[in-house]
């Protein structure tokens, strides 16, 4: 059993409802000379850390100058690693398996034709070089006492719709003739034959399509793996339905509600035919239900039917939409919008009339913004969004 990891220590839950401990895994952990968090991680009842990013094997998006903040020595030599073995901490190598900057680094004057996925002698360099670092790698990262690798799928550039980007936009190449799934091979061999047996977590999984011909690649390369969908942020590797049946079930069963959704069946009836079929849901449970179905299509800006306190118009005030809706028109998915609330990136409310759903408030220039930010690639080597694409105006402020 695994408490969902968030991005800070969560300290109120450390057993399970009969009592029983459950692992903690910590993001990031503390990589500063010595761990000196490490006693204190132990005393709230983290269990695992998840160093990133250390100069592993693929190009990170900390930057082209440094690619990664740590080198394995430096984490031996400093008594970083030392300290978390000392204090019953375990720890893991983690780095971002595709990054965005090496997708960026792969395109040459005629994108989109040429990219990280494409077939040409020296995107096959570049595979070759990352395979080549894992095998080099990972076999000093297993000596030096980690628990195994979690890899980071996420890729910020991933809801720009106009432009291909790193998990979608070469439809070309998905299938098992399509080099998403001919480089995770790749990869997938490599890291075998490294690490044989590794337990590797993906964490951050969207599910798009060339993300999911890479994982079948990873797969059938020998990698058993544990996948972790976006809003879990990485359940730990002791939750057994994230393991290989669970992968199978999410690959398929996404296609299905899919296919039950375009006939128009209801969610309760859809969450019917997932458990006759022998689907497994992504959570700790057995069975899927109407609501959990809904969740699904929500969080890929899918929508079905709306409440029906929705539709009163009184709800909403001038300028506001239902982030549902806003979502639709920016042709972003729902989760996105959710995480610029989070930062403060837009102006929201919580309407309780409606069931607790959100309003955004967004007049003419706000809609501009936002589409800007939408459509934002991020370029090194300034590698975070312009504050003019994340600061809303003053609500009411006159043009």
């Amino acid at each position: 059993m695994s408490l969902e990891l968030t991005r800070q220590p969560r300290t109120t839950e450390l057993t399970g409802k009969n009592g029983r401990r459950v692992d903690v895994q910590l993001y990031g952990g503390d990589t500063a000379k010595g761990a000196p968090l490490a006693a204190w991680y132990r005393r709230i009842g983290i269990t695992d850390v998840w160093l990133a990013y250390p100069k592993g094997a693929f190009p990170q998006d900390a930057g082209p100058e440094s690619q990664g903040l740590h080198s394995l020595d430096e984490l031996n030599a400093d008594g970083t690693l030392r300290a978390y073995r000392q204090n019953g901490v375990r720890y893991w190598w983690f780095e971002r398996p595709v990054p965005d900057f090496f997708y960026e680094r792969s395109k040459r004057p005629d994108f989109p034709k040429s990219h990280l996925w494409d077939s040409s002698a020296e995107t096959d360099e570049d595979w070759t070089e990352v395979c080549n670092r894992i095998k080099s790698i990972y076999p000093h990262v297993r000596n030096a006492g980690f628990r195994g690798i979690v890899y980071d799928s996420e890729s910020y550039y991933s809801y720009n719709t106009n432009t291909p980007w790193l998990w979608g936009g070469h439809g070309d190449q998905y299938g098992l003739d399509g080099n998403y799934y001919k480089r995770g091979l790749q990869v997938g061999q490599a890291i075998t034959a490294g690490w044989p047996k590794v337990k590797v977590i993906i964490a951050y999984c969207h599910g798009y399509a060339g993300e999911r011909w890479w994982y079948q690649g990873l797969k059938d390369g020998g990698v058993d793996f544990y996948l972790g969908p976006e809003h879990t942020y990485g359940a730990g590797p002791a939750d057994d339905r994230l393991g290989d049946a669970w992968f199978q079930s999410w690959w398929g069963g996404r296609k299905r509600i899919d296919a039950l959704r375009a006939k128009g069946t209801s969610f309760t009836k859809i969450a019917e035919h997932l458990n006759q079929e022998g689907f497994h849901p992504p959570k700790r449970t057995n069975r899927f239900n109407s609501s959990m179905v809904g969740r699904l299509l929500s969080g890929r800006g899918l929508h079905g039917p709306r409440p029906s306190a929705m539709a009163d118009p009184g709800l909403l005030e001038e300028h506001e939409s239902w982030l549902t809706d806003l979502a639709r028109q920016l042709k972003i998915p729902v989760a996105t919008l959710h995480r610029w609330r989070r930062v403060g990136w837009l102006h929201s409310r919580k309407v309780d009339v409606a069931g607790g759903r959100w309003a955004i408030w967004a007049d003419e220039d706000e809609w501009a913004r936002l589409r800007r930010l939408r459509s934002h690639r991020r370029q090194w080597p300034t590698p975070y969004y312009p504050a003019d694409l994340t600061t809303p105006k003053l609500r009411g402020e006159m043009e």
